[in-house]
């Protein structure tokens, strides 16, 4: 007697598992018979309750009080009740390749809540058919393979992955192709792919308060209080299009706050952007830069122009006519408004560069858990980053070209360090509303991103 036996790929259990952490279940589908089919999915680890299981009769009298023809029941005078279905059923079926012609529409409605599976003695057609009803209940389906049989399912499946030594035509079926055929790169794969989502609105989260709403509110005051235009339009476009995209693309490089793989996988109806965001991002961090960048305007004029905010509200563009130009001539208060701009758009860049990144970098710790400069949190990138955002701004200050052209000016040296300080107060109120949602104070984890 001869036995064969095929063995599971190297640390395929280790990998089940974590994608069981990571909330999401693993299915076998074979052409095996169901008893082999079984012993590889305890094996494995798909099954973790050894050899209890459910079959398609036990479901059908567990779940819909209908006994199937053959079932033995013990107690003939005892009514058989259909149980509530529990959103995941937390127990194992086997359901064989005749099981699958007989189901009816309302036992696969209970059979994808199963939280463990095994499909034994399918055809390619039940195999594709297995993925459709997954797919019908609103599941995210992926699938492996590496046989041409196994092309057709994965070619419906929202993610088809295939097996780098597999036929062509499973290769050229599937989005996602295992060159070293190493199952354990879906994991990696599905940690970056939440590591990108992550990421992405911490840089979204970045970019409105000061690249958004630190831009529209000064052309708002102009047009409803009647503040002449504290930030030139020049002034915007250099933040938006040239201060913003180093710090932006820095985030994309940062290192995952907790483990990934611990959570469930976010609903495809989760939204990059919902209403807590916008909190965050509008009332919170994005108010904080307004108001500072604002307040810079009035304290240069008031300082050193002798407007004061009384003078400069609700004038309309007649600001300094009204005020006999404060003992000055024309020339000199249009010096002292290109400055007072300047002094803003630098109160902007710093208030961006260094407040708005510091806190946006991480969702829920603290700045000081998660420190750019720590080995297992590095993120050098962002020093880069504010560098190079620095550099753009003292040049655009300085130079005399966008002085004579866009009316830049070089500001007093006190504007530059004021920002500064109020940047890391800003910081420091986002490490006390980070402290609140860690602590759960006033329920505000319930107002994180």
């Amino acid at each position: 007697m001869v036995g064969i036996i095929d063995p599971p790929r190297e640390n395929i259990s280790s990998v089940i598992k974590e994608l069981k952490k990571a909330g999401i279940r693993v299915l076998m589908v074979t052409g095996d018979f169901s008893l082999t089919a079984v012993a590889i999915a305890v094996e494995i680890g798909i099954f973790s309750l050894h050899y209890e299981f459910d079959t398609v009769a036990m479901m059908r009298l567990k779940y819909r009080g209908i006994p199937s023809p053959g079932l033995e029941v013990h107690n003939h005078h005892h009514h058989h009740h259909r149980r509530p279905v529990p959103e995941i059923i937390e127990a194992a079926i086997v359901i064989t390749g005749a099981d699958i012609e007989l189901l009816e529409h309302e036992d696969w409605r209970i059979i994808t809540r199963y939280q463990e599976m095994a499909f034994a003695r399918t055809t390619p057609e039940q195999k594709l058919h297995v993925v459709k009803e997954f797919q019908r209940d609103d599941y995210i389906v992926g699938v492996t393979g590496d046989g041409v049989n196994d092309a057709p399912a994965l070619k419906i499946s929202d993610i088809g992955i295939a097996m780098g030594s597999g036929s062509e035509v499973a290769i050229e079926a599937a989005e996602l192709v295992l060159l070293d055929n190493n199952f354990a790169a879906v994991l990696i794969a599905i940690e970056n792919g939440r590591l990108v989502f992550e990421n992405l609105k911490k840089v979204i989260l970045h970019l409105l308060p000061g690249g958004c709403m630190a831009e529209l509110v000064p052309v708002l005051m102009s047009m409803l209080i009647g503040v002449p235009q504290d930030i030139s339009s020049f002034q915007m476009l250099v933040v938006s299009l040239f201060i913003d995209v180093g710090p932006s693309l820095s985030l994309m490089m940062e290192k995952p706050e907790r483990n990934l793989l611990d959570g469930p996988p976010r609903s495809k109806y989760d939204h990059i952007v919902d209403w807590k965001f916008l909190l965050q991002a509008y009332g919170i961090l994005g108010l904080q830069i307004v108001f500072w960048s604002q307040c810079m305007f009035f304290w240069y004029m008031q300082w050193y122009a002798g407007f004061a905010p009384r003078d400069i509200l609700l004038s309309f563009g007649s600001w300094w006519k009204g005020n006999g130009f404060k003992n000055h001539t024309a020339a000199q208060v249009q010096e002292f408004y290109y400055t007072g701009q300047t002094v803003t758009f630098v109160a902007i860049v710093i208030l961006q560069v260094v407040g708005s990144l510091f806190v946006t970098r991480t969702r829920v710790k603290s700045f000081f858990q998660q420190l750019p400069w720590r080995k297992n949190t590095s993120n050098l990138w962002l020093f880069l980053a504010q560098l190079t955002s620095i550099a753009i701004m003292l040049f655009v200050v300085f130079a005399p070209f966008f002085n004579s052209l866009f009316k830049t000016r070089p500001i007093p040296v006190q504007f530059y360090f004021i920002p500064v300080g109020l940047a890391i107060l800003v910081i420091l109120v986002d490490e006390i509303r980070k402290l609140f949602v860690r602590k759960k104070i006033l329920g505000f984890d319930k107002f994180g991103w």
